[in-house]
């Protein structure tokens, strides 16, 4: 496979030569079997006419084609928005929903597809390949058999979805955290390099949640913690068009000296359009005397079909300090294949102990990439500016393994 971070030139090399067709252009290398470069054009055809629906669903095609099935299925999402009447739109979109592996959704869509187009074949086919996946055997040869095909019993038709689609059920996580402080302010108390390590190992349930267990390991002021915690998730599908994704964090400290003794999350996301999501969470800190409660609301926004930005208020409150608020923004770039950039800036007060209220300004750059797999990496870097404090640089590594 060609190395697909050549997206971004090629969909400049299109504007810049100002092609006359990119869409024509787009599918002679699709023809030729030029992905990436085909990839680029249809690219280039949608962003100079967002009107024309056929450069989309070509787009979305080849990047479902090269493995980006994230990517695809975001952009399958846009045209059935646009076009709901799109039949192929619909197909494509449950069969990237079944190359992921969410195999709930994907039946959600091929029933839907089903009242309109009742005995099609490249849905019926599609719906054997699904309930094999799930493990439906029986429902699997019927489909099969109602769609006219010869392979309901053969190798060919248990491989189709047993390797075409691996659920990774498991997920391991490791990162670390390097902070180092400088510029110690005139009257300020200066800090040595600090480090947070953390574990976390999870596992998905079905299609829509996941439960997963960690533990940090934190140095602050010379004072080490080990935070443990658990996590779950929960992401039913409202509608075909809607989701609702649901994020449950608790942790503890067994003798805490710097962090928390104990800490509960609790994170609601609504997707309303496949352009905008609506996005809250409460945050809440046990310290001995003291509660400080964090509390967020904001919105995630996707345009010019690649940049996708999250902005949040931040909200404090604290038993010993007075209130804070702040803002937070992100903001990355899709559809640059196995590449996932992102900026973040953030600036106001917060109140967290044992340094109290204080005026912080954050940036921070984010580069995740997938090695293929079930491989991940990602780096983070950082600077950070807080009143009467040194100022925080910190770097991160961190490695995902799917199995």
């Amino acid at each position: 496979m060609r190395n697909r971070r050549t997206l971004p030139v090629l969909i400049l090399a299109w504007t810049a030569l100002g092609a006359a067709d990119p869409y024509s252009e787009g599918l002679a290398r699709k023809q030729a079997g030029d992905l990436p470069a085909a990839q680029g054009a249809f690219q280039a055809a949608w962003a100079a006419d967002p009107e024309n629906l056929d450069a989309l669903e070509q787009l979305a095609t080849v990047t479902g084609w090269q493995g980006e099935h994230r990517r695809a299925l975001e952009l399958w999402d846009t045209l059935v928005a646009r076009d709901p009447q799109r039949p192929s739109a619909r197909l494509s979109r449950a069969r990237v929903l079944y190359w992921l592996g969410r195999l709930d959704e994907s039946r959600i869509a091929l029933d839907d597809l089903d009242r309109t187009h009742p005995n099609d074949t490249d849905i019926l086919e599609l719906r054997g390949d699904v309930a094999r996946a799930a493990g439906d055997r029986a429902g699997a040869e019927s489909a099969y058999a109602a769609a006219g095909t010869s392979t309901a019993l053969d190798k060919l038709a248990r491989t189709r979805a047993e390797d075409a689609v691996r659920v990774r059920r498991w997920r391991l996580d490791l990162s670390g955290n390097l902070d180092r402080y400088v510029d110690t302010p005139e009257g300020g108390v200066a800090r040595d390099n600090e480090h947070l390590l953390t574990m976390q190992v999870g596992r998905t349930l079905g299609t829509e949640a996941a439960l997963s267990a960690g533990i940090e390991e934190s140095l602050q002021f010379g004072e080490t913690d080990h935070r443990l915690n658990v996590t779950g998730y929960w992401s039913p599908s409202l509608s075909d068009q809607h989701r609702l994704a649901l994020d449950l964090r608790l942790a503890f400290t067994p003798d805490a000296e710097i962090l928390a003794d104990s800490e509960a999350l609790l994170g609601v996301a609504a997707t309303l359009t496949p352009d905008m999501a609506v996005v809250f969470s409460g945050y809440r800190r046990w310290y001995p005397g003291n509660q400080v409660d964090s509390l967020q609301a904001g919105v995630r926004l996707r345009f010019l079909t690649m940049v996708e930005v999250d902005a949040r208020w931040v909200f404090g409150s604290s038993d010993l300090e007075p209130d804070t608020d702040a803002i937070l923004i992100r903001a990355g770039l899709q559809g640059l294949g196995r590449w996932h950039p992102s900026l973040l800036y953030s600036d106001g007060e917060d109140n967290l102990p044992p340094t109290g209220v204080a005026r912080t300004t954050t940036y921070g750059a984010t580069v995740q990439v997938d090695l293929g797999d079930g491989y991940g990496l990602r780096a983070d870097v950082g600077h950070e500016t807080r009143e009467d404090n040194p100022d925080r640089n910190s770097v991160a590594l961190g490695w995902t393994l799917r199995w």
